[in-house]
């Protein structure tokens, strides 16, 4: 049963350069690049980040979704993680929504 949560930030950047910070922060990578589908794989398990943008052109803040196949609780743990990632790597302001 797959979980999902999500961050709120408070970049507003593209989607292809937030995932690049994803990766860069945790010491992965991209995959999916240019796709709708681009995605990080986290932590070395069934965990992965996207990015969402409210629409076209739209100058807001992007949300991270974190999916994490094993379930809600492990995709908690590890948006928790990823946020204080983000903080500490590239300075965003990272609320749960959770």
């Amino acid at each position: 049963m797959r979980g999902e949560v999500t961050l709120h930030t408070d970049a507003v950047v593209t989607a292809p350069f937030a995932l690049a910070v994803i990766a860069e922060a945790t010491g992965s990578r991209v995959v999916g690049a240019r796709t709708a589908d681009a995605h990080v794989p986290l932590y070395s398990g069934p965990t992965s980040a996207r990015v969402e943008i409210a629409g076209f052109g739209d100058s807001v803040p992007i949300t991270v979704d974190v999916r994490d196949e094993r379930g809600i609780d492990e995709a908690r743990a590890a948006a928790q993680a990823l946020g204080l990632e983000l903080a500490a790597y590239a300075g965003w302001e990272v609320v749960a929504a959770f």
